[in-house]
């Protein structure tokens, strides 16, 4: 993700990202924060491999945890008109382009059920 910039190059790009949503959209900013950086943490929290990493604890996991979900429930909770989520996507769309993530990272499970992983793997539904 983003190999040629240093870690604290990604972290002000990604922050300055999420205040232009949030000065555009309310909607937009609560549909991207959990869509990387919460995901990593939780991550982290759950397969963490340093017992001096905050995140490898019970608590951070349930924090991150909590993190990864405040978001989407609040988001919910708001019942945006569609217009304002369809924003929401446009800049989920843009920060997976900032990451570098591509259309053939995501691939998900389609209306037919078909797709279950990642391109080139083996599917585990028959």
């Amino acid at each position: 993700m983003l190999d040629s910039l240093k870690p604290s190059q990604v972290a002000e790009r990604i922050a300055e990202f999420h205040r232009k949503a949030l000065e555009d959209s309310f909607v937009a900013w609560l549909a991207c924060q959990p869509l990387i950086g919460e995901k990593m943490a939780l991550a982290t929290a759950i397969w963490g491999q340093h017992r001096d990493d905050p995140h490898a604890t019970l608590q951070g996991a349930i924090a991150e945890e909590f993190h990864q979900n405040q978001a989407l429930a609040v988001l919910v909770a708001l019942d945006p008109p569609v217009e304002e989520l369809r924003k929401a996507l446009m800049y989920q769309e843009k920060l997976l382009q900032i990451l570098g993530v591509g259309e053939e990272d995501r691939v998900v499970i389609g209306a037919n059920g078909e797709i279950c992983t990642l391109v080139g793997w083996e599917s585990h539904m028959k």
